[in-house]
């Protein structure tokens, strides 16, 4: 039947929501050679996101990386999704993903001024954060029970993973609250057009995520973001972006220009 609709010449086009489905279709498709290939991204309302102003960051103060998507496992790195996907690029066969669990454990250990608020996430993620206190002085785990004098004198227990619900506030509101928006999936999502990464491009949020599927289209790698293929990739540009504030301020700047 494709074949037979490719060679009618009723078909003049084949719509695609992002470059990487339209590379597949080329790699499989028979018999629709002088059929128009269109890559044409969702229509998505973003004005009312332009309007977010982005706070300034001082070097003391903590980075506020975001997320906020439905608390789909797929859409998290859970026990369950860790494994197994798809993988169509190099990369994705050569990294193990580990879990959120593990990979924000070690963010907040190896960069100790950096919070991470969600809108939304998985259970397995909250169940294990939401009752977790960490030093303000040293940015370590608080153990049960222990005391602020046996770690750091004058520091105070904070909360380094802070979880709302999806009608806590409005949208624009929670991306105003940071400064940079990480966006990590299971490879068994994959998205065509991933509307949070466009409202946090238009509220002028740097972003991190990797580079596959309509992600990879949002993202220009340097001026808009950053692409990251593996953990090493996250904390080294998550440094970047607290070590140089004029950076984050003019990727943030060209993001919203650019969405």
């Amino acid at each position: 039947v494709c074949r037979w609709l490719g060679r009618s010449g009723k078909l003049k086009a084949v719509i695609f929501q992002n470059e990487e489905k339209k590379s597949e279709w080329k790699q499989k498709a028979i018999g629709f050679e002088d059929t128009k290939l269109v890559s044409l991204f969702g229509a998505i309302d973003l004005n009312k996101y332009y309007e977010v102003c982005t706070q300034p960051r001082d070097k003391k103060e903590y980075m506020v990386i975001l997320k906020h998507c439905k608390p789909d496992g797929r859409k998290y790195v859970t026990e369950e999704s860790k494994n197994g996907g798809d993988k169509k690029h190099i990369w994705q066969k050569h990294f193990f993903k580990e879990t959120d669990i593990k990979f924000y454990t070690r963010l907040m250990k190896d960069a100790k001024n950096i919070i991470f608020e969600f809108m939304e996430a998985h259970k397995e993620v909250v169940n294990h954060f939401e009752h977790k206190w960490w030093c303000n002085g040293c940015g370590k785990e608080m153990k049960v029970g222990e005391s602020m004098a046996t770690c750091c004198e004058g520091a105070h227990p904070i909360k380094r993973m802070i979880f709302h619900k999806w009608n806590a506030m409005d949208v624009g509101d929670f991306l105003a609250r940071g400064h940079v928006y990480l966006y990590r999936t299971s490879n068994h999502w994959r998205d065509n057009y991933p509307r949070v990464v466009a409202e946090a491009l238009a509220a002028g949020l740097p972003v991190l995520s990797e580079p596959r599927d309509g992600t990879k289209d949002r993202i220009v790698h340097g001026d808009t973001g950053f692409y990251c293929c593996h953990y090493d990739e996250y904390i080294m540009n998550i440094k970047t972006l607290m070590r140089k504030e004029s950076l984050r301020q003019a990727i943030g700047r060209n993001a919203k220009d650019w969405a």
